[in-house]
């Protein structure tokens, strides 16, 4: 039985805080997954496209104060 103790036994199953914690980790990262994200939205009272500004900001080696 394992009673939540780190023996350094990588063969064991996680303990309950381990997978509390990556669980947390999980969801934290992933909470948007699975929602609806609009076609356009407004930014600055310009009308955009989400997926396209996304793409656009991942693809640049440098980030303005202003993006």
């Amino acid at each position: 039985m394992n009673d939540g103790t780190d023996n350094g036994d990588s063969s064991l199953p996680i303990t309950e805080s381990e997978r509390k914690k990556l669980l947390a980790e999980l969801h934290t990262r992933l909470f948007w997954v699975g929602e609806k994200i609009p076609y356009f939205v407004e930014i600055n009272g310009k009308k955009c496209k989400p997926h396209n500004r996304v793409w656009e900001l991942i693809n640049k080696e440098k980030l303005s104060e202003d993006e």
